[in-house]
């Protein structure tokens, strides 16, 4: 079907309107292809006349008459022109400029006075990326708050960029200065463009800035980072104030280098940037400057959500019409009031619509947590404990010495977070062993199970050392009704001759353990070691093994389900980051808790803890069952192994759990001792435990879901028989690298030595 379409070039050269007198345009029309003609004139001139003659009203008995001399008068001056629009192939008859202008300008007058115009239509700005930049643009074109625009954007329009960026689908694969040019010539023809198609680079940012006279304001609206800093340090030396909106929560960034020309660029948050060598950073280094220049914290729920998804559903981050439009405004506003003199302040500045009209209904997203029990006073629970407990006249009195060494020993064992759920009392000759209720609280720690096993570690600990001490120990698990929180005994119940050099070797590497969080070799285990490990078995307990490369791969994928599950689960999120000590100091204020240095976290994992801090953003990732790259650092660290081993329990009442911490952590110092990296990974079998006996403590029936079929693999994996109940998993692997340990709660907090 022949549709007699004239085809119009789309291309770059087309973007400039032309100028022709009348002259021109009637010997030059003959030469385009039968353009579309607009005049303009009368409907210009008729609100011309209005605008001059503001007291002759539509009502007034001479307004047409008069309206029509005035029109006529126009006319005949002959002082119009024509702008011809290539792209359009569209002619357009308008007054003068002068004319023009006036009309274009009538509805600014007098949040804008004809003085303030006047000053305005002398100004040039300079705006690097067409998203956000694209709105300012047009904004202060139709407001004519400038008079020339310098415009720069290497990218092409796609069609996703339409959900923000004013234009149609004819115009998809065009450059968006292209777009914006022809836009602003469509607005106001008389305005001055200069396009810059490559974009900014250093090569040609003088030029951008300076030539045919230095910008007035540079908009900032680019993505990247080198070209941020190295335009701002160039506008400070040349004295140019720098906008950036960054179409998230209304934020907007004003730097007035014009009036503080050493001020810090952007606000400080650039520090250790240099313009000079800021190319050669990757783009993992550049992740927490460009976290601190937007300052991450600050960013909304549903930008951080967003982030942990790209490269996982999404493959950018997202930006809606709405806050593009938003920055728009805000961005062309302060512009003109920069170059009207009425605002001469740095900042940042939020206009966050979800704060100034809230949804009162909905609230904050408060994760609803269980409180944990009220700690004991110790001091009273001991003394009525003390009370009921018959008096020795005769029994093995220790020293300071002794004692302190036992008590030091049992306390670094390990456990769960680091909570170190313990607290030990001294009466006569016999050490009681408590759980402390308060720390002994989280969402893995279902039933206690984790904390027993921290528990059955320290008991072990405690052995070990009173061998190496000569001294003979009776040890006793214990339950009382009266006082539900002992948990052992054990006395001390003699002196050895006997040098026990094993137990002396077994201290030594007792605090030589710890866990390695790095990635590991994936050479195999030795078999030595695997034989010794054996050994170490109590009576109903098994070893199961993994050190096939596809099973270790697939265990690495419930590990990081793991960790996808706990940030999605609001208990679980508040005890990941109850736990975490961000830095050194704060690791050494608590004594308790998991340094983040000691998971040698990289430039990006640094960054996804700033953003996973906040629930809000994890809630929302939760509601939309989504967070699968929540799982890639754990399992890009397990998958580094050259073995996983679980210990298998019996079951899973409390006596077992003490025995197989007192086995774990029997293994972890053999690992020691064979100079073998270990790390516990079995927050899985936690997570898996409570969804089969607890599963409404799940609030999304995703997590069910995905924990059953977990619990299916694992049981796959491992050979599990039908009677499982419970085991706790670590990964092995050969390492000599010298590991930052956690911290301990002084003796102190955890011992009490009762001589009443």
């Amino acid at each position: 079907m022949n549709l007699n379409i004239t085809p119009i070039e789309n291309t770059i050269e087309h973007w400039r309107a032309e100028f022709f007198t009348n002259d021109e345009f009637q010997s030059t029309q003959k030469d385009f292809k039968n353009p579309i003609i607009y005049d303009l004139r009368e409907s210009i001139y008729h609100e011309l006349f209005k605008i001059l003659y503001p007291e002759i009203t539509s009502k007034h008995p001479l307004f047409k008459q008069k309206s029509k001399d005035f029109i006529q008068q126009k006319l005949e001056e002959k002082s119009d022109i024509w702008v011809y629009y290539p792209w359009k192939n569209t002619a357009c008859r308008i007054p003068s400029e002068e004319d023009f202008v006036k009309v274009r300008t009538s509805r600014n007058q007098y949040k804008i006075t004809p003085q303030e115009q006047k000053i305005l239509s002398s100004k040039k700005v300079g705006i690097i990326g067409l998203s956000v930049g694209q709105t300012i643009a047009i904004t202060m074109a139709m407001e004519r708050s400038a008079t020339e625009f310098r415009l720069a954007d290497f990218d092409e329009l796609e069609l996703s960029n339409i959900n923000r960026l004013r234009s149609g689908i004819t115009n998809i694969g065009l450059k968006k200065v292209i777009i914006a040019a022809r836009e602003i010539a469509e607005i106001d023809p008389f305005i001055k463009v200069k396009i810059y198609p490559e974009g900014i680079t250093r090569e040609n940012l003088d030029d951008f800035l300076l030539t045919d006279g230095k910008i007035d304001l540079l908009v900032d609206e680019c993505d990247g980072l080198d070209i941020k800093i190295i335009a701002r340090h160039r506008a400070r030396e040349l004295g140019i104030p720098v906008l950036m909106d960054t179409s998230d929560r209304g934020m907007l960034d004003v730097e007035r280098f014009d009036l503080e020309p050493l001020r810090p660029i952007l606000h400080g948050l650039a520090e250790g940037l240099n313009p000079d060598t800021i190319t050669e950073l990757t783009n993992e280094e550049k992740i927490p400057y460009i976290l601190d220049m937007v300052s991450a914290e600050q960013m909304s729920a549903r930008l951080k959500a967003s982030m942990l998804e790209v490269q996982q559903t999404i493959n950018t981050w997202p930006q809606l019409a709405s806050s593009v439009f938003l920055g728009g405004a805000m961005g062309a506003d302060t512009a003109r009031r920069i170059f009207l003199n009425q605002y001469t302040q740095s900042g940042r500045y939020y206009l966050d619509f979800e704060e100034l009209i809230p949804d009162k209904s909905a609230g904050e997203a408060k994760p609803t947590i269980p409180q944990p029990p009220d700690e004991p006073d110790w001091n009273l629970y001991f003394h009525h404990f003390v009370k009921q407990l018959p008096r020795k006249n005769e029994y093995i009195r220790l020293s300071t010495e002794e004692i302190e060494s036992l008590i030091r020993a049992a306390a670094v064992a390990p456990s769960g977070g680091n909570v170190q759920p313990w607290k030990w009392l001294l009466f006569e000759d016999t050490f009681y062993l408590f759980l402390n209720p308060k720390r002994a609280f989280s969402f893995l720690d279902v039933d206690h199970l984790g904390s027993y096993l921290a528990l059955g570690a320290a008991l072990e600990n405690f052995e070990t050392a009173a061998k190496a001490l000569h001294l003979k120990t009776h040890l006793q698990f214990v339950s009382n009704h009266e006082f539900p929180n002992l948990i052992a005994s054990i006395q001390i119940v003699g002196r050895t001759e006997n040098h026990d050099f094993t137990s002396v070797a077994k201290v030594h590497y007792l605090y030589e353990r710890h866990t390695n969080r790095l990635k590991g070799s994936i050479e195999k285990i030795d078999a030595d070691f695997l034989e010794e490990a054996e050994n170490q078995l109590a009576p109903g307990q098994k070893i199961k093994l993994l050190t096939h490369r596809s099973d270790i791969e697939e265990f690495a994928k419930l590990v990081g389900l793991a960790d996808r599950i706990r940030l999605t689960h609001p208990w679980a999120h508040h005890d990941f980051m109850s736990e975490t000590r961000w830095n050194d100091a704060h690791a050494r204020e608590t004594c308790d808790g998991i340094d983040i240095e000691t998971l040698n976290p990289t430039v990006s994992d640094r960054a996804a803890f700033r953003v996973l801090r906040d629930w809000n953003a994890l809630s929302l990732t939760a509601d939309w069952g989504l967070g699968k790259g929540l799982e890639k650092m754990s399992r890009e660290t397990v998958v580094k192994s050259g073995a996983l081993m679980m210990v298998q329990s019996p079951g899973c009442q409390r006596d077992q759990m003490l025995q197989l911490g007192k086995t774990v952590e029997k293994i972890w110092i053999l690992a020691a001792q064979y100079e073998i990296g270990f790390q516990p990974v079995s927050p899985i079998t936690f997570l898996m435990y409570r969804n089969r006996l607890y599963p409404n403590t799940y609030h999304r029936p995703w997590q069910n879901a995905l924990l059953t079929e977990a619990e299916d693999k694992f049981k796959k994996l491992f050979q599990l028989d039908i009677d499982y109940t419970f085991g706790f998993v670590f990964r092995l692997f050969k390492s000599t690298d010298v590991v930052k340990k956690s911290y301990r709660l002084p003796i102190h907090q955890i011992f009490t030595h009762y001589t009443a």
